[in-house]
């Protein structure tokens, strides 16, 4: 079951993208960052990833780590003994083994490219792993990595329950590459296309409290929409947040939700975070 809200990443595409750029770029780029193998390059110069003007997290007090390993799950092995994740980003499932090769790839080029830098979330889960935003040093150039991922459409911006640390900034990149229509987001997500975790967006018709849940429904051709469940916990969630889904009648979402398996098509959105009104 393959759980990306748009298509597959087209990976020869990128490489003949970064191959051309490396061949522009050649003449004029510093003895150093020629050395840099191709894709690693054209990722940190097409985007303007060097001396970036674009948002980028706050990585202040990252610390300098080795990467011995990068497993196909996304657990990143460290010199040190540590395991971490790429927070804030969703990795692919299994299934997916074209989204899993192209960020494998792309991580293992940046990892060469220059020095890594860890900023750690606090604790630990119950493989032992942290997570921690990440970044490459280059020349003395910091680039980001998840926001470099995000805007070249290769994953989209993912957490639990509670906000990730830079949460707006890596919205701000996922919009960079759905607007110009890179990687995941070349073409539209398509509701028949309803999987694990999506990014679903649509027009609330209505929202019907229950007993124990309340349930939004959207706008769709021949009802081919999927509904939202809350539980009163989470109503409770988004009232404190100031974002009553009462309120949402008659607006666009961006929902980043579980879809259950079955016929009902229902999503489930956990947290305020994860929901976006867009107009």
């Amino acid at each position: 079951m393959k759980r990306t809200p748009a298509i597959d990443v087209d990976l020869n595409q990128f490489l003949t993208g970064a191959r051309t750029t490396l061949t522009t770029v050649r003449c004029c780029v510093a003895t150093v960052l020629c050395a840099l193998r191709p894709m690693a390059l054209a990722i940190l110069l097409v985007h303007g990833w060097l001396a970036t003007a674009a948002a980028a997290c706050d990585l202040a007090g990252a610390e300098p780590v080795t990467v011995l390993r990068l497993a196909e799950t996304g657990d990143l092995f460290l010199a040190d003994g540590r395991i971490i994740t790429l927070e804030g980003i969703d990795w692919p499932a299994r299934d997916e083994p074209a989204r899993r090769a192209a960020l494998v790839s792309a991580l293992e080029h940046l990892f060469t490219a220059g020095s890594v830098r860890a900023l750690f979330s606090v604790g630990v889960d119950r493989w032992r792993r942290q997570t921690a935003q990440l970044a490459v040093v280059v020349a003395g150039d910091t680039a980001w990595i998840q926001g470099m991922l995000l805007e070249d459409g290769l994953t989209f911006a993912w957490s639990g329950a509670a906000a990730p640390r830079c949460w707006p900034d890596l919205l701000s990149h996922e919009a960079l590459a759905r607007e110009a229509g890179r990687g995941l987001w070349s073409a539209p997500p398509s509701p028949s296309r309803i999987t694990a975790r999506v990014i679903y967006e649509g027009r609330v018709r209505s929202v019907r409290p229950g007993r124990r849940m309340t349930f939004v429904n959207f706008d769709s051709p021949g009802g081919q929409s999927p509904g939202w469940m809350l539980t009163q916990r989470q109503m409770a969630a988004f009232r404190q947040a100031g974002r009553d889904p009462a309120t949402f009648v008659g607006k666009r979402l961006r929902l980043r939700a579980v879809a259950e398996p079955g016929e009902k098509r229902r999503l489930t959105a956990v947290a305020p975070h994860m929901v976006e009104v867009l107009e």
